[in-house]
């Protein structure tokens, strides 16, 4: 999905998914409007970068900081137990009687065995280490909760353009899904700690004049049959025209259907 601004100087954001439509002239697959979309996305980031929620996750990170330590000592025990028996397997198979061939087959194969579980040792616990938590410096503590208490501020100053917020987004957020509903739009933020957080917006209601009755029942006859673009051929076929007096396309037809409550019947196409 991308973003494209209408309105007045370009004031109302919409999230569209149109790619086949500029390549083969199809209905948009998805078109939400931003207001709702972006109100819920900076409320949910100014409240995890509030200065309780800061000091919070600070300690969580201190927790996890100990916790990892404690692991990396349980590690280095493993790994120095397994340096130890691969060493005492191969004194002995250095030990053994070269004529005893038997033997010195199955302490061979042990001694390879313990290389072996070194090795992984080695692999598993360098992948540990590459997977410790953040370290935070004091002073890195301090300035962290210093922005936190002007984050607010800053966010909302005139003087913050949407590129310098866009690039206070990306600090924190991998990105974000969205799905629209019949009545909202679910949306899905992926933190960059890879944690997912799940909220609904509902979509605005348009205000103008209703639709006529003719219209709104023909639209319940031929929803269950019809996707949106062939109901708007039709509709367009028979002579109806909207309540502004336009021709139907499949978009009108879809904000038709949903300011009316008519669901789509499963249309096998």
């Amino acid at each position: 999905m991308h973003v494209d601004y209408q309105g007045t100087n370009g004031t109302r954001s919409v999230y569209l998914c149109n790619m086949r439509q500029i390549r083969y002239g199809e209905p948009a697959c998805q078109r939400m409007p931003g207001a709702a979309v972006d109100r819920f996305v900076t409320e949910r980031v100014l409240a995890s970068l509030a200065p309780a929620q800061v000091e919070l996750s600070l300690a969580v990170l201190d927790e996890l900081e100990r916790q990892q330590t404690e692991l990396l000592r349980q590690w280095q025990r493993r790994l120095e137990a397994a340096h130890y028996a691969a060493n005492l397997a191969q004194r002995r198979y250095a030990q053994v009687d070269p004529q005893n061939r038997l033997v010195a087959r199955t302490l061979e194969q042990q001694w390879e065995l313990a290389l072996r579980e070194v090795e992984r040792l080695e692999t598993e616990l360098a992948a540990f280490q590459r997977a410790q938590p953040l370290v935070i410096s004091a002073e890195q503590r301090q300035s962290l909760l210093t922005l936190a208490a002007d984050l607010d501020q800053v966010w909302t100053a005139p003087t913050t353009s949407w590129a310098e917020r866009k690039d206070m987004l990306r600090l924190l957020i991998a990105d974000v899904v969205l799905t629209r509903h019949e009545t909202g739009i679910t949306i899905q933020i992926r933190w960059l700690t890879n944690q997912v957080e799940t909220g609904q917006v509902p979509l605005p209601v348009r205000r103008g004049e209703p639709t006529p009755t003719v219209i709104v029942e023909r639209l319940r006859s031929l929803c269950g049959t019809h996707n949106d673009q062939e109901i708007a051929e039709i509709l367009n076929q028979e002579g109806l025209q909207t309540s502004q007096g336009n021709c139907f396309t499949a978009q009108i037809v879809e904000g038709t259907r949903l300011r009316n409550g008519i669901r789509k019947r499963g249309v096998a196409r």
